[in-house]
């Protein structure tokens, strides 16, 4: 089980960012992630990752305790550290919101249901992990199309720790006698912490069955554990190993995992060739990352003949399914091309359609 970075402390009233209430944004209130975070140690830290160095300030004068926060040091002002140590001697824990860490859907800017890689932290002061996750995290705003996407295709997410339930017992009992699906849901729970404690080793070892048993999407879930270290040591090639069996069987997030792990050299040899084949594979089902990596591709000429119109093609078509890089990069790309050109590329994002494939087996 991962230890989160907060003890047991009700929440300050309002994000330490921007200075709302969780009432008013929704969402998760956050404590910590990857590149930045807030939490108090016994230990002065400092320097780290120049993107995001740590910072510290003493708590009290007379003890060795200290404000410990690290991130940009834009965002992690002397006023905004100020503020957080005002909270810790109020006995409160500091926190700050999904729209300031950037968890948003990217078609309404509504916090998400699922900042994966986050310590969250609940009403009654209690803190858990959320883990990186094989499942679209989908929009908390009922009009929104991902929040239909998240209904139809993702378990849910509780807003606080959930107490032990039948339907947990009923999950053991299938996945004890061998059912891929049960395996897997029950994997999902243990990462969430539906059993009233979360246990990501738990979590592990029923991704681990499922996956053997050939379900993609516990294989996809097998390889980010390995990847970010989360109920396993980390290991990249041992995260590559997953990915590409659950990429052959058709798991999207596992066909953009693997393009990214070819494209940075991550625990595989770097081939840009089959980065663009695996981003090939991720867009042809709809992946819009994918489709924005594959047009960025394109429109370098890396690892594939360097060609606008097609560039101009899959970007347009990631921008308009939501993808936030795709447009930015649009902006500068656009001009480039003839009208006609951009004319064209309209008429084939009009006629596209995504490849179905299934994701996992059923058992």
């Amino acid at each position: 089980m991962q230890e989160s970075n907060c003890n047991v402390r009700l929440p300050s009233e309002t994000c330490i960012l921007c200075g709302k209430s969780l009432k008013d944004i929704g969402g998760k209130r956050i404590v910590s992630q990857h590149s930045k975070g807030i939490a108090l140690s016994n230990k002065h830290m400092g320097g780290g990752n120049p993107d995001h160095p740590y910072q510290s300030v003493k708590l009290h004068e007379d003890k060795d305790l200290f404000v410990v926060v690290w991130g940009d040091k834009q965002l992690w002002t002397d006023l905004v550290i100020k503020r957080a140590r005002d909270e810790f001697l109020r006995d409160r824990q500091p926190w700050y919101c999904q729209v300031c860490a950037n968890y948003v859907c990217n078609i309404c800017h509504a916090p998400i249901n699922y900042p994966m890689g986050s310590d969250i932290l609940y009403d009654d002061g209690r803190c858990s992990h959320i883990g990186i996750f094989g499942f679209n995290p989908g929009c908390s705003n009922p009009t929104c199309k991902k929040y239909k996407i998240w209904k139809l295709n993702s378990p849910v997410i509780p807003s606080q720790p959930s107490e032990p339930t039948n339907n947990m017992n009923d999950l053991k009992v299938e996945a004890e006698q061998g059912s891929a699906d049960a395996q897997f849901h029950l994997a999902v729970a243990y990462m969430l912490g539906q059993d009233g404690k979360q246990d990501l080793v738990e979590a592990v070892k029923w991704f681990r069955k499922a996956a053997d048993q050939g379900h993609s999407l516990a294989q996809y879930n097998l390889g980010n554990a390995y990847e970010f270290g989360e109920g396993v040591e980390q290991d990249s090639a041992e995260a590559v190993k997953w990915f590409t069996r659950s990429a052959e069987m058709g798991c999207v997030q596992s066909q953009y995992s693997l393009a990214v792990a070819y494209d940075k050299g991550r625990g595989i040899r770097q081939d840009d060739s089959e980065a663009i084949r695996w981003w090939q594979k991720a867009a042809d089902q709809g992946d819009e990352e994918a489709q924005c990596r594959l047009g960025s591709a394109y429109a370098t000429g890396k690892g594939v003949v360097k060609n606008n119109q097609t560039a101009y093609q899959w970007l347009l078509l990631a921008g308009k399914r939501g993808s936030e890089n795709a447009l930015s990069l649009l902006v500068s790309f656009e001009p480039s091309l003839s009208y006609a050109e951009q004319i064209a590329a309209r008429d084939w994002v009009q006629e596209w359609k995504a490849i179905s494939l299934p994701t996992h087996s059923s058992t």
